[in-house]
């Protein structure tokens, strides 16, 4: 039997059974049978009987992730729970039962916990309770960069890997930035700005126009200092996390790791704000958030790590959301952004670095 199914639809009991049993999982016994609800492309959400001979306690509940060929980033999410989560004693995601990679096509398989019994996506909380829920989520974002903070391994090339080009969130290498300096200046930028014509303002765009060259001069030199980094789950947001329908018995769950990398903390915390959390709500929220997420790092053993270094990371990465929006998410996404520019003074940044 083979190990790859050819689609998510070919999942059967017996793969089920020997994929449970070659990760010590399935102990005795076997899957007698399963049903299977297509959830999007290539996601199912399984449910499986077990023999009564099972002595394991295995939920009835799974959810596999299917990842054809060539496509990279599902790769990255593999490498994920085979090379982060495996390291961490508590790792915020579900409990991964099996994880297949094949490095030559990229053809990647995960089998994870289904919490749908215990938890909700973070898009379904009420907007008025949103402000409490970002305190709970916060601090999940802090126990993980606070884990990884200044860790010898993300300073390993084999071990940080690469998500590719057209971000601005990943702290790899000089050369990885110069790159995407070039493709958003020469590509992403004008692409974005020919697909806005006359939707753009002249001010948002200039500042789209300066705030690659800001950010790949600033980026560049905060990511040479080589201190006060960590793994960072790059493509945050409120559809990635899992929010407890009870807050006293669960945490909240942080899901599709596709972009994590090496980078500063903050990116996350501004990647959710400047996308996921109207401007009129933020000024105030955003200073409290940040002073709690940075006091859950000291409490957590992060040293020489001011608080105003972290606000003048928060602000570069506001800056980076522009770049992230116009290569990625669009005009909604920019417009937050902006605000939380002008809120935060980035433009002094500006002034740094544009003469």
């Amino acid at each position: 039997m083979s190990d790859f199914l050819t689609s998510p639809e070919n999942i059967t009991a017996a793969w089920l059974t020997s994929r449970l049993q070659k990760n010590g999982y399935l102990l005795a016994g076997e899957v007698e049978s399963i049903n299977f609800t297509m959830l999007q492309k290539n996601h199912l959400a399984v449910t499986a009987s077990y023999s009564d001979n099972m002595r394991s306690s295995l939920p009835r509940n799974l959810i596999l992730k299917w990842y054809g060929k060539n496509y990279p980033y599902g790769m990255r999410e593999g490498e994920f729970y085979k090379r982060v989560a495996i390291q961490m004693p508590n790792p915020p995601v579900p409990l991964c039962y099996d994880v297949l990679i094949d490095d030559t096509t990229c053809q990647t398989q995960l089998l994870l916990a289904d919490l749908s019994a215990t938890h909700t996506p973070a898009t379904a909380i009420d907007g008025h309770q949103i402000e409490t829920a970002l305190v709970s989520i916060f601090d999940i974002y802090a126990d993980f960069h606070a884990y990884w903070w200044n860790h010898p391994l993300i300073s390993q090339a084999d071990f940080i890997g690469s998500n590719g080009i057209g971000v601005s969130h990943a702290a790899t290498s000089a050369a990885a930035i110069s790159e995407n300096r070039t493709l958003f200046s020469q590509e992403i930028a004008p692409r974005f700005f020919e697909q806005h014509q006359g939707k753009l303002p002249d001010a948002w765009k200039e500042i789209c126009f300066h705030a690659i060259e800001v950010w790949a001069n600033l980026f560049s030199a905060r990511v040479e200092q080589g201190r006060a980094l960590t793994l960072i789950h790059g493509d945050a947001h409120l559809n990635n996390v899992l929010f407890p329908k009870n807050l006293h018995a669960h945490t909240p769950i942080l899901i599709d790791w596709e972009g994590w990398i090496r980078g500063i903390g903050v990116w996350d915390l501004a990647r959710i704000l400047t996308y996921c959390v109207h401007p009129s709500k933020r000024p105030l929220l955003d200073k409290n958030l940040l002073q709690r997420y940075h006091a859950r790092l000291v409490h957590l053993g992060v040293d020489n790590y001011s608080f105003q270094e972290c606000v003048e990371d928060f602000r570069l990465c506001i800056v980076a959301n522009i770049l992230h929006a116009m290569a990625w998410t669009g005009m909604t996404h920019l417009e937050y952004t902006l605000s939380a520019f002008d809120a935060w003074g980035c433009q002094t940044l500006f002034d740094m670095v544009v003469k």
